[in-house]
């Protein structure tokens, strides 16, 4: 758990190749500052993602090759500024995905080639603001998605 944090770092804060284990991952609160967010093949296990109320500056956040298991992905509250998000070549298998009052700034969302299973999908009251998003061979499940 990376709770309350501050990485600092104008540069690139790097995850790559972290295995989370537990019922929990959690990056509650954080702030990110204008550095690059790397997420690669990172493997968040099976239990509960949450990167709830985190706070990203203008540096982009990728999730290559990442790993979610079949718990629940939480961005709730989750600020981008005028970074980037991307998930690519990113599973989920049959977790629930919220971007649930995200507020997205500038930034673009751009998804590749990645799954996010079977289960609910939501973006209720986002805020994308002048930001776009850009799915490209993405699979969303059979369940319910709601905006």
């Amino acid at each position: 758990m990376a709770n309350n944090s501050i990485f600092d770092c104008d540069l690139e804060i790097d995850f790559s190749d972290a295995e989370f284990e537990g019922e929990k991952t959690s990056f509650e609160s954080v702030v990110f500052s204008n550095g690059f967010a790397n997420f690669l093949s990172t493997n968040f296990g099976k239990g509960y993602e949450t990167f709830k109320k985190e706070k990203f500056g203008s540096g982009a956040t990728g999730f290559r090759s990442a790993k979610f298991g079949d718990g629940i992905i939480s961005f709730h509250y989750t600020n981008f500024c005028s970074g980037n998000l991307s998930f690519v070549d990113s599973n989920s298998h049959h977790g629930d995905v919220s971007f649930e009052r995200l507020e997205f700034g500038d930034g673009k969302i751009n998804s590749k080639a990645s799954v996010f299973g079977a289960g609910h999908k939501t973006s209720e009251m986002a805020d994308f603001a002048n930001g776009e998003a850009q799915f490209v061979l993405v699979e969303l499940g059979f369940t319910q998605t709601s905006k």
